[in-house]
């Protein structure tokens, strides 16, 4: 009795007391709800939106539509980043085809507390849409560890079969010195996907434009490949010629001499589409297409449209396919009875190849001109872009203030 009693004046006593006498220090299990954030950056403009909607989201359904039905999941390889909003929107693009989404992400930026947690709110975003295949994961290195053949990224990548989607969404100048460690990375990926694939595939590719970034001797082998086209076929010559492009006659002087902006970089699109195609020459049986072309403002917030023209487009998004050519098989023997099949002109179907990339590459759009002309779908993605971003602790507010900031262009 006598402890009950204790224990009954004991709680009365305590309740009497300031809470401050009772928690002098905050609790050490409280956790403060996170303040939303309100730092944007250029990948949250609704024109990165149509980017992973329109051009990658799209180009993957178009894909799984032709390799379908497919009684596995999606197999994905890239670079998503903290906030994961490339993975999302193609995991919504797999369960609209009522198929699952695994991938190896590639992610150095996540160092900081602030960032990791953005990252742990982007995996709940993903996980509350059912739709990712398990083991799928995100390693914090950078995708160049793929140039190295004992890297644990290396080893990750080869635990899959292969890709159906990779996606090299670079923020620099793709075309550096020569035998960089970018090159041998790519090199390495196409060299995986060709020895274990035989079904189409995509590779998306985006990479700032920058005249002076670029090394010379990069140039000088895609200027190697322009001349190697043109002699072969006079209509390539010609379409790279072309006002638009080099503006010069291929064989006649340096393509890439005083270029810049848009011009560049749709040369250097058919460039590193020549060096896809030289990479797939020798297993004979592949080419590479120019699928989409898509050119946009790096610093498109900053730009005065009240002094002068504005600046060039100085970032260049791209998708190519891959595809096995169907070639015939010939009997040297004879002893097969039918008669033999003509065997396949390769370098026929290179130059085919070539000539389709320079052709898209010319007709580059302009994104943020497409994104100014169409009220309806910039107001699309920017809604969209909110409600992913809202998911990850960003305030929506503000981000809708911060994107009404961007300038109108002068057409």
């Amino acid at each position: 009795m006598s402890s009950t009693g204790d224990d009954t004046t004991s709680n009365t006593d305590s309740a009497q007391l300031p809470v401050g006498d009772i928690y002098p220090e905050t609790p050490r299990h409280a956790v403060p709800e996170p303040v939303p954030l309100d730092e944007f950056f250029s990948w949250h403009l609704p024109r990165k939106q149509w980017v992973r909607r329109k051009q990658w989201a799209d180009t993957t359904a178009a894909l799984i539509d032709s390799i379908g039905p497919l009684d596995r999941p999606v197999r994905y390889l890239g670079l998503p980043g903290t906030e994961m909003l490339d993975l999302e929107v193609l995991a919504e693009t797999c369960m609209e085809k009522n198929i699952r989404l695994k991938y190896i992400g590639f992610n150095s930026g996540a160092q900081t507390p602030e960032r990791r947690t953005i990252q742990h709110l982007a995996e709940q975003a993903l996980r509350d849409l059912d739709a990712i295949e398990q083991p799928s994961l995100v390693l914090p290195d950078d995708i160049v560890a793929l140039g190295s053949a004992t890297s644990v990224a290396t080893r990750r990548m080869r635990e899959f079969e292969s890709f159906d989607v990779v996606n090299l969404d670079f923020c620099d100048v793709f075309s550096g010195a020569k035998g960089n460690q970018t090159h041998t990375a790519v090199r390495n990926i196409v060299e995986f996907q060709l020895h274990r694939r035989s079904q189409s595939w995509l590779m998306y590719l985006t990479t700032a434009i920058a005249a002076d970034a670029l090394d010379g001797a990069d140039l000088a082998e895609y200027r190697n490949l322009f001349e190697s086209n043109s002699k072969r076929s006079a209509e390539f010559g010609n379409l790279l010629s072309a006002p638009d492009m080099a503006a010069i006659p291929i064989g006649s002087g340096d393509p890439f001499s005083g270029v810049m902006g848009a011009r560049l970089g749709r040369l250097l699109t058919v460039g590193v589409g020549k060096w896809l195609l030289a990479l797939v020459a020798p297993a004979r049986g592949w080419s590479v297409e120019l699928k989409s072309c898509v050119c946009y403002r790096r610093g498109l917030l900053k730009i005065d449209t009240k002094n002068g023209p504005v600046q060039e487009p100085d970032l260049f998004s791209l998708v190519f396919g891959f595809r096995r050519v169907e070639a015939p098989v010939i009997d040297p023997t004879g002893l097969a009875r039918n008669p033999a099949a003509a065997t396949k002109d390769w370098d026929s179907v290179e130059t085919k190849a070539a000539i389709q990339i320079v052709s898209k590459a010319a007709k580059a759009l302009d994104l943020d001109v497409v994104m100014q002309n169409s009220e309806e779908l910039s107001r699309k993605m920017l809604d969209e872009s909110a409600r992913m971003l809202r998911l990850r602790n960003y305030d929506e507010t503000k981000y809708r203030q911060w994107a009404a900031q961007t300038p109108k262009l002068v057409a």
